[in-house]
């Protein structure tokens, strides 16, 4: 039994009127299977045409982690994929971001006294240590700081 915790996220963007004439929907949905336990990306899929463009999305974000910034991901994007939809793309990730990190501050993480000492810790997750803390809290500050 794998010992991560998998969880899927989505995020959606409106594609440019070229393609949008071209296809059923004129929205691109991201949808991306990740391990909250560490923040790797474990499976994409999109709403991409043709297959060839789905394939190449799934194998540069697969393994890529979102923590702790997602940062790397967009440089990633803007490098390798040189769609008309890349625009689209990075709304549909950062959405998709923005919705796991919820995730982990909502409520997921909680913090106990584990002798006299505070840690971190999810359901059926390892106890952290407090560099765990830190990086939750600058994740936080990053997203505050992003929003200012």
């Amino acid at each position: 039994m794998s010992s991560s915790k998998q969880i899927q996220f989505t995020g959606y963007a409106k594609l440019p009127d070229d393609i949008a004439d071209c296809i059923a929907s004129d929205h691109l949905y991201l949808v991306l299977i990740i391990d909250v336990n560490n923040g790797k990306i474990l499976g994409v899929d999109c709403s991409l045409e043709p297959e060839v463009a789905r394939n190449h999305l799934a194998a540069l974000l697969t393994g890529q982690c979102l923590l702790p910034s997602s940062e790397n991901i967009f440089e990633i994007i803007n490098n390798r994929y040189q769609g008309i939809a890349k625009k689209a793309i990075i709304t549909a990730m950062r959405i998709a971001s923005d919705k796991f990190r919820a995730h982990l501050l909502k409520g997921e993480l909680s913090i106990r006294k584990n002798n006299n000492k505070k840690s971190i810790h999810g359901p059926g997750q390892k106890v952290l240590k407090n560099t765990a803390w830190f990086t939750v809290m600058h994740i936080l500050n990053e997203d505050i700081l992003a929003i200012l």
